[in-house]
């Protein structure tokens, strides 16, 4: 008997294993995708209400706008995502980059010891 008639299931192409596929999990409901940009709103506006309730006692004058670390933060996250697609055009390599372009490398008693 083959290995494909002793399984009632077949082989998936994209997992490349037995049985059926696993049921989308809780991070994959489309209610989760559509609540959660109101749900972070809510908690920004939360925390920005929460930041009027108390003095702050900033080195700076601007330390104690309302949102300024958030604000801060928010930006100090978008200049590092812009500054990394830049760097890529510098630092990407081909996909082929580790190929081994030359044949088979030598086995481990094989290599020249001079």
């Amino acid at each position: 008997m083959s290995s494909s008639e002793q399984h009632d299931h077949p082989v998936h192409p994209e997992e490349g294993r037995l049985g059926p596929p696993d049921p989308p999990g809780w991070a994959e409901d489309p209610r989760l995708a559509r609540a959660l940009v109101p749900g972070l709103l809510v908690i920004c506006l939360g925390l920005i209400g929460a930041d009027l309730l108390y003095h702050k006692h900033g080195h700076y004058d601007f330390e104690q706008w309302v949102g300024f670390h958030g604000f801060y933060g928010f930006l100090s996250f978008v200049f590092l995502v812009q500054t990394s697609r830049v760097m890529r055009v510098f630092l990407q390599r081909r996909e082929d980059y580790y190929d081994d372009s030359l044949g088979e490398l030598p086995a481990d008693g094989e290599a020249g010891h001079d």
